[in-house]
């Protein structure tokens, strides 16, 4: 519970592995969900939105192994 939720007014990192049998998404250094699951046929682009409130983007990386 409140897992996702992010500091209001506070610009937070946010990092999203996703591997081949797991996703991990890490906010401000701190793991906050894992997921064991058949990941290998994700290929496509991300999103980003907001459930209730808005979402500013400073930058975005992609980096693919």
């Amino acid at each position: 519970p409140g897992a996702g939720r992010l500091p209001d007014g506070r610009w937070s990192r946010i990092e999203w592995v996703v591997k081949p049998d797991e996703m991990v998404v890490y906010v401000n250094g701190q793991e906050r969900d894992r997921v064991a699951a058949d990941f290998s046929w994700v290929h496509r682009p991300f999103s980003v939105y907001a459930e209730n409130g808005s979402v500013e983007i400073q930058s975005v990386e992609a980096v693919r192994p």
